[in-house]
């Protein structure tokens, strides 16, 4: 359960960074000209976001591929699912789909709002790098498509002085609204790689407490 939690940033901080890049990018606009006006949108429509829907997968994994479902309504409403587990969070409260179909009420005392979230993915303190490389349809829409590069130090390693990680991103941006659609990831310290798409924005969705 902890790890099926634990995606929960994952997700929703995949579409924030790509908002959140726009802070470097308006620091250093002579280098990135357009990059900084369309994330300096997105930081706005991401704003406005009520509700969405993501999917996550991750390949490089020893145990093989794994996707994650989620519907998110912001701040603290979230509806995951794995390929073995089913998991309905709503503020610090988590309910859990058991094997026979039953739900099992869990208090984590966990704080899962939106807010805590952006608030954490704004203190790592990062360098960034951003370029727009191109443009693509996905899914009908128009976006554009900006490559960064992300340096920051390792959380944990065997060494007494671990080199640094660089963090490499695509991202993709749709060009009527400045909403990520797409962010690829991954890491010089680890073959994981992970493909978040997102869809659905503002979309009418409900989550609600499966049981009292």
């Amino acid at each position: 359960m902890k790890r099926e939690i634990a995606l929960i940033p994952l997700l929703v901080f995949a579409g924030c960074s790509a908002c959140d890049k726009s802070n470097s990018a308006g620091g250093s606009a002579s280098n990135n000209g357009a990059a900084g006006d369309i994330f300096t949108k997105a930081i706005s429509g991401w704003d406005q976001v009520k509700s969405f829907r993501a999917k996550m997968t991750r390949t490089g994994l020893s145990a093989g591929n794994a996707e994650t479902s989620m519907e998110a309504m912001l701040p603290d409403k979230f509806h995951i699912t794995t390929g073995q587990s089913e998991m309905i969070i709503i503020g610090p409260t988590t309910y859990l789909k058991l094997p026979n179909g039953d739900w099992r009420k869990i208090t984590t005392g966990l704080d899962n709002s939106f807010g805590v979230m952006k608030k954490m993915m704004d203190d790592l303190k990062v360098s960034k790098e951003i370029k727009m490389i191109g443009s693509e349809t996905l899914d009908g829409v128009a976006t554009t498509v900006y490559e960064s590069k992300t340096t920051m130090p390792l959380l944990a390693g065997p060494a007494p002085d671990p080199q640094p990680q660089t963090v490499s991103s695509k991202i993709w941006v749709g060009v009527s609204d400045g909403m990520p659609r797409k962010v690829e990831t991954g890491s010089s310290s680890s073959p994981v790689r992970m493909t978040v798409t997102y869809t659905d924005y503002n979309a009418n969705i409900g989550i609600e407490p499966p049981i009292n």
